[in-house]
Formats: C-alpha cells, sequence, structure tokens
C-alpha cells in the first residue's frame, strides 16, 4: 500500500492535481492491483497541505468525516502512506487471503 501511495502522491506533485484519479485516469483500485495485491477491499484518501504526520493523522480521523469511516473501517488490514512534497496520499485495503492479518 505505500508504494502505491507514494507513487500517486508523485503523480499528484508533479502534474500539480489532487484527486483519486491518476493522471493517466488509473483508479486506486487499478493502482493496487497493477502491483499484484489481489484485493478484496481498497480505500484511498488523498489531500495537499499539510506539512508533517500529526497534521494529516488529525485530518484522517477528524469525528464524522468520511475519511474517518475509512481509516477505522475494519474492513481494512493494510495501510500505507506516501507525501511529496505537500501532497498526501493514504491508501487502506485488505486482500482476499482469507488466512490476512495485522500485526501491530
Amino acid at each position: 500500500s505505500a508504494g502505491v501511495a507514494e507513487v500517486h502522491a508523485l503523480d499528484m506533485a508533479e502534474n500539480d492535481f489532487v484527486s483519486l484519479d491518476g493522471s493517466d485516469g488509473s483508479s486506486s483500485t487499478e493502482r493496487v492491483q497493477a502491483q499484484g495485491y489481489d484485493r478484496r477491499w481498497i480505500g484511498e484518501v488523498v489531500v495537499r497541505g499539510y506539512d508533517n504526520v500529526s497534521e494529516i493523522m488529525e485530518y484522517l480521523f477528524e469525528p464524522g468525516s468520511q475519511r474517518s469511516e475509512i481509516a477505522v473501517s475494519s474492513n481494512y488490514v493494510h495501510f500505507g502512506v506516501g507525501k511529496v512534497e505537500d501532497y498526501w496520499s493514504a491508501v487502506f485495503a485488505s486482500s482476499k487471503d482469507a488466512n490476512e492479518s495485522c500485526m501491530m
């Protein structure tokens, strides 16, 4: 997830846009699957303008926001974040592997 997030953050920075879709029209799902991840669930949050991890975490977990619904969903067991300049992409995912777990 982190590699996919980093590549998307770089795409947004290089092309000066903020969108869930890539500059080539790719979706979050397409980008994750292109990396060989057999996904069950995919969620992504993109944003520009935050300088550090503390700020982006506050943004992601803002109570009542759709992005916090994604961030705390039990559907996701993997999380990756990418930052290039002040462009951020956070990708949340789980695979089709029923035996998958996330150890923290």
